[in-house]
């Protein structure tokens, strides 16, 4: 029988043995107590910089909430970014956009972002998200229907990036399909166990079985946006999880199917190593 921590006893045991063979058992350790500790919350700037919220304090009494001038995001979520490297007027597609930080970010260093999400109710909350940020990111559905999000139709009394109203979709059925990008973000759905200390309950949910389900789900979506990618361009798989098989394992899986794509590089946020969130991302190149 494994001789657990204290940290490690708030923990499935499943979880437990996969950290412990993968980091040792005093690492694990360490990992378990990371994710035990009051979570800081984070701030991300129009300028690049993340500055923790003083404890106590509500984000929305911090100057420029109203203005758009930051988002509440994780430092581990810059890995993706850093990897698409977005430039000026770049057309980028967020395949998996909500709740919309990473396209805010795209969007904040001048990329032309085009946020996809497929699910009604977390495409709402990046409708939102956007108006509050009045960027000029275009969101679609599942169809590629076009959200109109307009800045002047944001009520000033919300809260938290309420909105009146303010995006509507129009019919846009003599638009044709997605062309290509140069580049796309593939922010995957995950079991995240790189975010623990945000989702508390999350760890008991966690299942092999649920493991083998998101893997299976985050290789179709793969394959689907692969096929957006120009010649050429680039694709940054993303995940908020440490678990090998949702990051490098599943990077190798989508390199065996579509060879014509290369690993150019991949990075990952361990929490007790950086002292952020657990992350995931890789920069795949497809040939010219």
């Amino acid at each position: 029988m494994l001789a657990l921590g204290t940290e490690l006893e708030t923990f499935p045991s499943a979880l437990v043995r996969r950290w412990t063979a993968r980091f040792g058992a005093a690492e694990a350790e360490r990992l378990a107590a990371w994710h035990n500790a009051p979570a800081v919350t984070y701030l991300a700037r129009r300028d690049g910089t993340f500055v923790a919220l003083e404890r106590g304090k509500k984000v929305t009494d911090v100057p420029g909430f109203a203005d758009g001038e930051f988002i509440v995001q994780d430092p581990g979520t810059r890995l993706a970014v850093d990897l698409l490297d977005p430039q000026p007027g770049e057309r980028i597609l967020d395949a998996c956009a909500a709740p919309g930080g990473k396209a805010v970010q795209l969007a904040w260093r001048g990329a032309d972002v085009t946020a996809r999400e497929v699910n009604p109710r977390r495409r709402a909350r990046l409708e939102e998200n956007v108006a509050r940020l009045k960027l000029p990111i275009k969101v679609v559905g599942g169809d590629n229907r076009i959200i109109e999000c307009s800045n002047d139709r944001i009520g000033s009394n919300n809260r938290m990036g309420e909105v009146n109203a303010p995006c509507q979709s129009f019919d846009n059925s003599n638009i044709r399909p997605f062309d290509s990008f140069p580049k796309v973000l593939v922010d995957a759905p995950c079991s995240n166990t790189g975010v623990f200390r945000r989702r508390p309950d999350a760890r008991w949910n966690w299942s092999a079985a649920k493991l083998s389900e998101l893997v299976k789900l985050q290789a179709e979506i793969l394959d689907a946006a692969a096929g957006q990618v120009a010649p050429g361009g680039l694709l940054v798989y993303s995940t908020c999880s440490n678990e090998p098989e949702e990051n490098a394992d599943q990077v190798e899986a989508f390199l065996a199917r579509h060879p014509d794509f290369t690993l150019r590089e991949s990075k990952e946020s361990v929490p007790f190593e950086t002292g952020h969130d657990g992350a995931f991302a890789a920069a795949l190149v497809r040939g010219a």
